[in-house]
Formats: C-alpha cells, sequence, structure tokens
C-alpha cells in the first residue's frame, strides 16, 4: 500500500517540477528565483593564470496549483501525522514545485566581494530556466589550498533576492576524489523505494557513519603529498536538491567540493528510475572530468545498491593511467534478497573485468578507508 503511494508520489512529483512550459497549467507564480550549482575552473592550456570558469544554475518561479496539492498530500500520508515530517516536507516541496523561466540573461558579480566586476554570462536560460556556461578569468591562485571563485548574482528584474554560488579551482595534477551520494556518504536506502521516499523528502539528512572523517583524513594525506585533492560529489539526484545536499556537506563537514546533479522536468516521467536508474549518467559526467583534467588521477568511491561498480569499471577500462583506486562500501540490512546479488563476489568481478585487484575493493566499514594508504597509492581495504 505504501510502495504504491511512494510510486504515485514520485511520479507525479516529475510533472510539478521545472515544468518547460508554464502556459499549460494553471498556476499561482510566485517571486522569480536563482540557484547556483557549484561548479569548477580549469587552467586555460598555455596560460599561467587564466581560469576557464564553469557556471551553471537555474532561474525558476515557485508555483502552486492542484498538481502540487495532490502531490503533497500523497507524501503527507506517509508522515503518518509527525509534525516534524510534515514541516520537512512542506520545505522540500518548495524544493521542487517550481517551473522554469526561459531566454533570460543571468548577470553576476565577480569576485563576490566589494569592487567585483559585474559580467553577463554568455547565452540564456533554456525552456527548463537552466543556464549552463563558462567564461575565461584571469586569476592569480599563488598556489593556495582550496582556493575558489565566488560570485553572487545581480538583481537583475525579473530576480529581485542575491544569492552566491562558486568555482572551485582545480589543477591540472593532483587527485580528484569522486564520490557517490546515496547509500555511500548519505543515507538512503536504496533498496526500499519506500525509505527511499522517506530519506527523500520526510527525512533529515544523516551522514553514513565515518565518512566524512574518512573523507577529510584523505584530502590531509592528499594534501601533505602536494597532490591538490579536489572532491567532486555526483549523483542521479535532481538539482533540486543541491541546496539541501550542500547543506548536508557543511552540516557534517564533508570536504567541500563540486556538485553533480541532474536535471528533473516534464520529461522524466519515472521519477524513481531517475533516482536509481542506471550508470550511463554517472560514466558520462565522469569521462567529461577527465576530458578537462586529463592529468589528474582518480579516487572514485560509491557503494553496492546501484551501479557505481559498473560504472567505475568501464571508466577504469577506458582510462586505466587516470586511476588510483575504487572503492565500493558493501550495504546490507535493507533488502536481503536484493543485496544477495548486489554484494555478490560475481557481481564485482564482472564489474571490474580486466581491471587489476589492485586497483579496487570493497568495504563495510569507513575506518577501512585508509586514507595514507590512498595517498600513498596503495589501493587496498585498510
Amino acid at each position: 500500500m505504501k510502495l504504491s503511494f511512494a510510486t504515485a508520489a514520485l511520479a507525479s512529483l516529475a510533472v510539478v517540477s521545472a515544468a518547460p512550459v508554464v502556459e499549460q497549467r494553471d498556476l499561482t507564480l510566485g517571486a522569480p528565483r536563482i540557484t547556483f550549482v557549484d561548479q569548477v575552473a580549469s587552467l586555460v592550456p598555455g596560460t599561467t593564470n587564466t581560469w576557464h570558469v564553469n557556471f551553471q544554475g537555474y532561474l525558476t518561479t515557485p508555483v502552486k496549483d492542484t498538481a502540487v496539492s495532490a502531490v503533497f498530500s500523497v507524501l503527507k500520508f506517509l508522515t503518518g501525522g509527525k509534525k516534524s515530517q510534515i514541516a520537512i516536507l512542506e520545505e522540500r516541496m518548495q524544493w521542487f514545485a517550481m517551473a522554469g523561466i526561459p531566454l533570460s540573461k543571468v548577470t553576476v558579480t565577480l569576485p563576490a566581494s566589494a569592487g567585483g566586476n559585474k559580467v553577463t554570462l554568455p547565452g540564456t536560460t533554456d525552456q527548463t530556466g537552466k543556464f549552463e556556461t563558462s567564461i575565461d578569468v584571469p586569476v592569480d591562485l599563488a598556489q593556495e589550498p582550496d582556493v575558489t571563485l565566488d560570485y553572487k548574482n545581480v538583481p537583475i528584474l525579473p530576480i529581485t533576492e542575491q544569492v552566491g554560488g562558486k568555482a572551485y579551482f582545480v589543477q591540472q595534477d593532483g587527485v580528484s576524489v569522486i564520490s557517490d551520494v546515496d547509500d555511500t556518504i548519505k543515507i538512503s536506502e536504496v533498496n526500499s523505494r519506500t525509505a527511499l521516499l522517506r530519506h527523500t523528502f520526510l527525512l533529515p539528512f544523516e551522514p553514513v557513519a565515518g565518512m566524512s572523517a574518512a573523507y577529510n583524513n584523505i584530502k590531509k594525506e592528499l594534501t601533505a603529498k602536494n597532490l591538490a585533492p579536489s572532491f567532486h560529489y555526483l549523483s542521479r539526484s535532481p538539482w533540486n536538491l543541491f541546496k539541501g545536499l550542500e547543506k548536508f556537506s557543511r552540516d557534517f563537514a564533508f570536504p567541500a567540493g563540486q556538485w553533480l546533479l541532474r536535471d528533473l522536468s516534464l520529461l522524466d516521467l519515472s521519477a524513481l528510475e531517475f533516482l536509481v536508474g542506471g550508470k550511463d549518467y554517472k560514466v558520462e559526467r565522469i569521462r567529461e572530468h577527465v576530458a578537462l583534467f586529463p592529468k589528474r588521477r582518480l579516487i572514485m568511491i560509491g557503494d553496492s545498491t546501484e551501479m557505481d561498480a559498473e560504472s567505475y569499471g568501464e571508466i577504469a577500462r577506458s582510462n586505466p593511467n587516470n586511476i588510483l583506486c575504487i572503492a565500493i562500501r558493501l550495504v546490507t540490512g535493507v533488502d536481503a534478497e536484493e543485496e544477495k546479488g548486489e554484494i555478490a563476489p560475481a557481481r564485482f568481478a564482472a564489474a571490474f573485468k580486466g581491471i587489476p585487484t589492485t586497483k579496487w575493493f570493497t568495504f563495510t566499514d569507513a575506518k577501512q578507508l585508509n586514507a595514507a594508504d590512498l595517498a600513498a597509492g596503495n589501493c587496498r581495504r585498510g
């Protein structure tokens, strides 16, 4: 019964999120808002202080109509009347109940500090309100660690609010930590669709035990070896969750980094599959990273509930010289029958076919991620 409600809720949710054509529905619209999703900047080839800065974000307006109310009612059923969960649901519904504003320009001040330059970004928003563009910026980093370019939008009608964003400067050489999110660093219980729904919309975001400390230790060890670590959080979750996920990462002290999230629009009618589907999206995003930073080596960390092993295996076979280590967290205790196949040795033998066993391992406890070993190039369970 509850699973059918969960399925209906997510399928309906896809219809009310980032709708590309506002005129097709009788909507009550709110004040336009802008969301920047943190990205990266890469050194322009042949230069020493000119950086190619990527911008990604969404210009949207909140909406309220019968479809939004229907989804809220279905999800509210799963709260069992708990006031704390209803309050969380009300907040998170606001992240999804919006329509895109197309054909708009976005102007930013960069850096965000006083005296920054106003720059109108190339291009305009698409039909879902998304903008994805880049500009070249001269910046002297002086080899400072953890340097970011902070910027903020210029309030130009129809946008009246001012929000900030950032791009992380990533050196051409070093180590990139590519991390999955759901059930790797954040408890999601992907193997239970109802539990996944609760963790997404009704419950506070909670970390997987020990993973924040493990990631900070990895960052510390890589920094000590002058390996210029960067962190990239790769998830099939929709961009609508960015603010919540970014706050989650700050609240639990995960290393700051780029967020790679998906678009959700009217075309994504199978929202459950959207959240937990196949590996193509992650493979494409990692390949883009390798193309942008061909000299960097990768530590890729994921879990057994989705297709992380298969995604990382495909990357390792096509880019063997870039792989430092792959670590897969074995998830149990949610659906024993499903987990039998997910954690079976035969599954990993197939996923990592042709890849040396010295390049991957599985783990059950964050303490088994030995930061010193990983930084030294020793890919093994601690």
